[in-house]
């Protein structure tokens, strides 16, 4: 009896121990959010946003869903420090190089449109640059067209490899003119060893025919020819300086990064800034463009077969997958047009695995 009750007493005793230093429970920290939390989807992209979240105080984004025929957008975080401000369907954020989708389909609209120009996508694409008269803009023997500049059919680098002569490393590309460009293409052409891979010089190529053709710069057919057809009133090229609607983007350091305003000649591979509700909106016109008015481009865009073995515009078995970036902000969707959804994931944070990632992961839950 004596040894039960000694035994009783060191177990209290221990218990008490253990209760003592357990720690208490770590209080949740709050999440900005619109989202309603109530069905099925709610709760799971509320807990992949709470993931990205953690230990990331400046971060802000808008997830769009499109399923079983209803878009949907939930934001989270705050675009001003001073206070709780949720950013907004018409929240701007740089989208890097998903800039280039909608110079592809502009370009393709323009060379197979009822007034047709040469040849369609293949006419050779030289003819509207302005290369030196003895150069000869071709690959192999033959001569780039415009299709080769879509799909990467081209053995140029990815960025110019003099890009950062003169760079200011937080805007890299604003030093870098149409004319420092085509010299280097010139330049690289007598060099034909390489191989087929991304590159946004082929879209800034790409641009420089289109502003040929329309007689205004990337930045006014982008407002003026683009943006109308495909419904993207919200998005723009180039920001003033009192927009009140741009949050400030961070590196993965968590550090202030300033925004992306002049891109010099690459403004049409990666320049656009463009708002929740407008990327919703495209992202609805690649599953099922309808009866828009460039129907026949966006789709003929995503027939293309692309060159690229290290891009971003893939095709996966499941559906397609694009993605882009600045030094602030992280842009991706991914989509499925036979099974009519797809999701479009905006960030002022450049952190492009996790946020791909977190879209990926809704995608195949829907």
């Amino acid at each position: 009896m004596k040894i039960k009750i000694i035994y009783t007493l060191f177990l209290i005793t221990l218990l008490a121990c253990v209760r003592k230093e357990t720690p208490l429970p770590v209080q949740e920290v709050p999440v900005i959010t619109d989202n309603p939390k109530i069905s099925r989807q709610d709760q799971y992209i509320d807990s992949e946003a709470r993931k990205l979240l953690k230990n990331r105080p400046h971060l802000s984004f808008m997830i769009g869903v499109v399923n079983e025929g209803k878009s949907t957008l939930y934001a989270y975080g705050s675009i001003d420090k001073s206070k709780p401000q949720l950013p907004s369907a018409n929240t701007l954020y740089e989208i890097g190089e998903l800039s280039a989708a909608f110079t592809c389909i502009a370009a393709i609209e323009k060379f197979n449109s009822f007034t047709r120009i040469g040849n369609g996508i293949d006419d050779a694409a030289g003819q509207y640059i302005e290369f030196p008269s003895q150069f000869e803009f071709k690959l192999h023997n033959s001569l780039i067209t415009i299709r080769d500049l879509i799909v990467h059919n081209n053995i140029l680098p990815d960025l110019p490899t003099d890009i950062t002569v003169g760079q200011n490393p937080q805007i890299p590309l604003k030093h870098y003119t149409i004319n420092k460009l085509i010299d280097f293409v010139v330049k690289s052409y007598y060099n034909q060893s390489l191989s087929n891979k991304y590159s946004r010089i082929n879209y800034a190529l790409l641009g420089r025919v289109l502003e040929k053709l329309y007689g205004q710069s990337f930045e006014n057919l982008f407002h003026d020819e683009i943006r109308p057809p495909l419904g993207m009133m919200g998005s723009k090229v180039s920001i003033s300086a009192n927009e009140y609607n741009y949050p400030i983007g961070y590196d993965e350091k968590d550090q202030p990064v300033p925004h992306w305003d002049d891109l010099g000649a690459f403004k049409s591979a990666m320049s656009v800034k463009a708002t929740a509700a407008d990327m919703l909106h495209f992202l609805e016109l690649l599953i099922n463009p309808g009866q828009n008015s460039w129907a026949k481009s966006i789709l003929a865009y995503q027939k293309l077969d692309f060159y690229f073995d290290e891009g971003r515009k893939i095709t996966f078995d499941f559906g397609r997958v694009d993605s882009g970036n600045t030094t602030g902000f992280s842009a991706s969707y991914c989509y499925n047009i036979d099974k009519k959804k797809g999701v479009v994931f905006l960030s002022n944070y450049v952190i492009p695995e996790p946020n791909f990632n977190t879209a990926t992961n809704i995608f195949f839950f829907l």
